[in-house]
């Protein structure tokens, strides 16, 4: 039953990180101005590239893994 759980908020930590991902992709070929667009790469990037490892560190487990997880 945990490991379901498990799963299940890693995946939603996945998907939302790689959903942050494609909105900054999608933010750079949609703004007009430089400044815009890489505002908009840098906020979703960092966001989206923290879910993803987040999502990562959960599904591995607490251990040393997940420590050098967290130091990347």
């Amino acid at each position: 039953m945990i490991e379901w759980f498990r799963f299940g908020v890693s995946a939603a930590l996945i998907l939302g990180g790689v959903f942050f991902i494609f909105c900054g992709i999608f933010g750079v070929f949609r703004f007009d101005f430089v400044l815009n667009r890489i505002h908009s790469s840098a906020i979703c990037d960092t966001l989206g590239l923290s879910l993803v490892l987040a999502g990562l560190i959960v599904i591995r487990g607490f251990g040393w893994d997940s420590l050098k997880l967290f130091l990347v």
